[in-house]
């Protein structure tokens, strides 16, 4: 049973990374509300599968592909909560030289 479990866990995490790059693309296209959707629906992923723990690189991932989008729609106020949510869950789980953690400070500093 347990092994069912993370089976589907890693699925649903390897799932998180497709949806995050999707947004990136879709936001390189300017496509920023498929980029909302396809870093809502990460999010959602990602923050089921941390369960009960205080933080998570995908969440993080996910946060931040998020903030992405907001930024880019033109929401700022929601970009810098969803920044926030990315640095927190990032610097808990990342070492502070990962590419991912630094996009995430370089945006916050970007969003004020």
């Amino acid at each position: 049973m347990q092994t069912s479990y993370e089976q589907r866990r890693a699925r649903s995490a390897g799932l998180v990374g497709v949806l995050v790059d999707r947004a990136k693309v879709a936001l390189s296209e300017r496509r920023e509300a498929d980029a909302l959707r396809f870093a809502q629906s990460a999010l959602s992923i990602a923050e089921g599968n941390r369960g009960d723990l205080p933080n998570s690189a995908s969440s993080g991932e996910a946060w931040l592909a998020l903030a992405r989008a907001r930024h880019a729609a033109g929401d700022a106020a929601a970009a810098r909560e969803a920044c926030g949510q990315a640095v927190r869950h990032l610097a808990a789980t990342l070492d502070d030289a990962h590419p991912s953690l630094a996009d995430a400070r370089a945006l916050a500093a970007i969003l004020g």
